[in-house]
């Protein structure tokens, strides 16, 4: 049986890893780990946005936008989702107002 040595090389049964010292393999250890960690979670709207962003994901201002889109022409596509963005931000934002609910922020978007 063959036995696992650490240096100068990274000697296991049936795993060969010439030149792969301890600190080698822990940084490689530590990067493959650091892929597999989960990206930062989504941010949750306060209470009561729930029926304001699904009325604003229906804005017809948005969607007669969307429906211009040409996917042929790059500049066009991103053009049309901007401005389709701020319909809905803005159909978000008077709902809420109808709604009574204080919207976050402070601070209207630059354009």
């Amino acid at each position: 049986m063959m036995r696992a040595t650490l240096l100068p090389g990274l000697s296991l049964p049936g795993l060969s890893l010439p030149g792969l010292s301890l600190p080698g393999l822990s940084l490689l250890a530590l990067s493959l780990l650091a892929g597999c960690g989960a990206s930062t979670p989504a941010r949750q709207d306060p209470p009561g946005w729930a029926p304001c962003r699904a009325e604003a994901r229906n804005d017809p201002a948005a969607a007669s936008l969307r429906q211009q889109s040409n996917p042929a022409n790059v500049s066009n596509q991103s053009r049309i989702e901007r401005e389709a963005a701020e319909a809905e931000n803005r159909a978000l934002r008077a709902c809420l107002q109808r709604a009574g609910i204080p919207s976050s922020g402070g601070v209207e978007a630059p354009r």
